[in-house]
């Protein structure tokens, strides 16, 4: 069930021209109609009881109380979607009991391993949850829609592993070509899936954002073609994210009452975001440090409160290659 007196949350637009739009809406969907991105018209605040009570809990079952918190599910219907999603993650370890997302002490410092999903990336976590929340949402009234997604790297491979057995929801994918590395092409070109169209680009991963994001601004061709995102604009990969974070911060201090801080690589701060979500949530977060390679567009825009896209420069972590 929902947490008593619950009532599921409305989002609103970063731009403010809407708002009171459910979470089915926003999670089929990609930009708001004044251009924005949709984001809840408030943010739960969770208690240190409440906290407290999650430390004992597997990550699964800390995301599906996230969810159920964004949502307008029953706990028992998140519960099913999460433990499913992080039930494919460490399959090497799970048989011995080890987490989903093992958390090593090194030192003084604690490593998260996010990368033993499906197709070792970080991003697997919040596509494997969001790719069954659309089959579950669009199960349910009998429709199909069809994702558009353009990748530097990560979010391709993750977003077709997680759907490719879906019945309502189907994939196309841009990736540029010599852009990514050769595993995550192999990853993407491989599949073969009824549902999975996959599209290789002249241009950068700035350039296939651009192309896209015309497309997301077209609402006529959205609602005819049932278009979804679900790269980082779509707030159901946020609240997905935030689960590691809550989840490994309380394995570190159970009790809830002491900061934990996080480092963490970042792109476009998608991954970022869900700390910082976490941090509004109530979670004990000090500093979260975002690092970045050459496209330093995060680090120009926290330094100095402006975003200007610099020149896209080709590095050893494609995933991270946003302007």
């Amino acid at each position: 069930r929902r947490p008593t007196g619950a009532v599921p949350m409305l989002y609103q637009s970063t731009r403010g021209g809407q708002s009171g739009v459910p979470f089915e809406q926003v999670l089929l969907s990609a930009y708001a109609s004044d251009g924005g991105l949709f984001v809840p018209e408030s943010l739960p605040r969770l208690s240190r009881a409440e906290l407290c009570a999650w430390a004992g809990l597997d990550i699964g079952r800390v995301c599906a109380r996230i969810m159920v918190l964004f949502t307008d599910l029953s706990l028992a219907e998140c519960e099913e979607i999460a433990v499913a999603a992080f039930a494919t993650f460490n399959p090497d370890g799970a048989a011995s009991g080890a987490p989903a997302l093992p958390l090593t002490r090194i030192g003084e410092l604690f490593l998260l391993d996010a990368s033993l999903g499906p197709t070792l990336a970080f991003k697997d976590v919040g596509q494997q949850v969001v790719g069954r929340l659309l089959d579950r949402y669009l199960g349910r009234s009998g429709r199909h829609a069809n994702i558009v997604v353009e990748t530097s790297g990560d979010t391709g491979p993750a977003a077709i592993a997680a759907v490719a057995q879906c019945d309502h929801v189907s994939i196309f994918c841009l990736y540029p070509r010599g852009r990514t590395s050769h595993v995550q092409e192999l990853q993407m070109v491989t599949v073969d899936a009824p549902n999975v169209t996959v599209f290789r680009t002249e241009g950068d991963t700035d350039e296939q954002a651009r192309a896209l994001k015309l497309l997301f601004s077209d609402p006529a061709f959205m609602s005819s073609h049932t278009v979804v995102s679900i790269n980082s604009i779509n707030w159901a990969r946020i609240m997905v994210q935030a689960s590691y974070y809550f989840w490994a911060a309380l394995q570190l201090q159970p009790s809830a009452d002491s900061n934990v801080s996080f480092v963490v690589p970042t792109g476009a701060f998608g991954n970022a975001m869900g700390g910082y979500l976490a941090k509004r949530m109530g979670l004990h977060i000090g500093c979260i440090v975002c690092a970045t390679n050459a496209n330093d567009v995060v680090h120009r825009a926290i330094s100095t409160g402006q975003i200007a896209a610099g020149i896209n420069v080709e590095t050893v972590s494609p995933a991270m290659d946003i302007q």
